[in-house]
């Protein structure tokens, strides 16, 4: 028998057996319908809760500061060399203002090394003397990468007497300023050299004595690698006498509990795909069973059992692309709908992804090919007096 005639058919099966198919299609639409919906609904909440959760850098932040004078340098370096310590400098800034055109803008000038700058900043920079890192807001403002501009600051002459000193200053970069209580709306980074020369100009004393004085030593800032550790590394600097604050104080439990909203959602993915392979597996099998006399006068006429196999499976094969096509289509309707709904905002960007339609499809295959594997080939093996005696 050609494999035309197989596929006439088996064409005809389908178009004969439609009433019968349509339960079988619907529920496997509205499963792969519910399953693009679930994968949707649980990867947006898995990036909302990484965006403002677990990847938020800004409860990262921990603030240690000392009722003593200073904190020591050997305190420093030993919170320096904790586990998940992704970054840590003194928290010190400085009152300026940078001026560009006539234009003038008031800033805290905060120092640091490159290295510390350049994991503030999140980007491959080094910071020299008279270079500076604005605030991302400052670009509004008509500041760009490359220009100079005048930073200028209060200097003391005597105890009654002042003037404003004036420093030409590259502009190298911009940042995205965490939110840090003790920040002020405009940080910009420079170089610590930078910060003591302003500093000892501020108090009526040079760079060196500045340094030695390390008058910038009564708080640093911590930056945690990940929100999980932030907790664990405040308790160790509260053991060593230090004044913690950070601002997942009052919300620890937010991390666990976005991954465990994340991981409930997965499992009730694979909840969902286990009740769909039951229910696929005992609707398509009562369907085929259905039709045990029909297969015996097909049998009775001559055709072959591996004829009559590729017969039922290039059926189900017609109706998985009909079934591919409408609920990948209805899926991306309803994810475009439920991304309208006012509630949504709160879940993050509701969107549809080419791999889960095609991993659902796939599945959908998978599971119609597997759950009638057995079926279809001991159905093509009764014999000719047991199929037809059913009714």
């Amino acid at each position: 028998m050609r494999f035309s005639d197989i596929f006439s058919l088996s064409l005809m099966n389908l178009q004969r057996q439609r009433r019968k198919n349509i339960g079988v299609m619907i529920i496997l639409i509205v499963t792969l319908l519910v399953f693009n919906l679930m994968c949707s609904l649980v990867r947006s909440l898995k990036t909302a809760t990484e965006s403002n959760i677990t990847n938020n850098r800004n409860l990262k932040t921990i603030e240690v500061s000392t009722v003593e004078d200073e904190i020591p340098e050997s305190l420093y370096q030993e919170m320096a060399s904790l586990n998940h310590v992704d970054n840590i400098f003194y928290n010190y800034s400085l009152g300026c203002s940078i001026e560009k055109e006539g234009n003038a803008t008031e800033i805290n000038a905060l120092g640091l090394e490159t290295e510390q700058a350049a994991k503030l900043a999140k980007q491959e920079i080094e910071l020299k003397d008279y270079e500076i890192i604005l605030n991302e807001n400052d670009k509004k403002k008509g500041y760009q990468v490359g220009d100079v501009v005048t930073l200028s600051y209060n200097c003391m002459i005597s105890e009654s007497q002042g003037r404003r000193e004036e420093k030409q200053y590259t502009i190298v970069g911009f940042y995205e300023q965490p939110v840090i209580s003790s920040w002020y709306e405009d940080v910009a980074l420079i170089s610590m050299n930078c910060m003591f020369e302003i500093c000892g100009s501020q108090y009526g004393l040079s760079a060196k004595e500045i340094k030695d004085s390390n008058i910038y030593k009564e708080s640093i800032m911590i930056f945690a690698d990940e929100t999980d550790y932030v907790s664990s590394i405040a308790e160790y600097a509260e053991n060593k006498g230090l004044l913690v604050s950070y601002a997942l104080m009052s919300s620890e439990e937010l991390p666990v509990l976005a991954k465990i909203i994340i991981a409930i959602g997965a499992a009730l993915i694979v909840i969902l795909v286990v009740m769909s392979i039951v229910i696929i597996n005992a609707t398509i099998n009562h369907a085929v069973r259905g039709r045990y006399r029909e297969i015996g006068i097909l049998k009775a006429i001559g055709i072959r059992e591996t004829e009559i196999r590729k017969m039922m499976y290039l059926e189900l094969l017609m109706l998985w692309g009909i079934v591919a096509f409408v609920s990948s289509l209805l899926s991306i309707l309803a994810v475009i709908i439920l991304a309208g709904v006012p509630f949504a905002d709160s879940m993050g960007d509701v969107m549809i992804s080419w791999v889960q339609i095609v991993i659902g499809i796939a599945a959908t295959l998978f599971i119609i090919w597997g759950t009638t594997f057995v079926t279809v080939k001991r159905t093509s093996k009764l014999k000719v007096v047991e199929v037809l005696r059913y009714e």
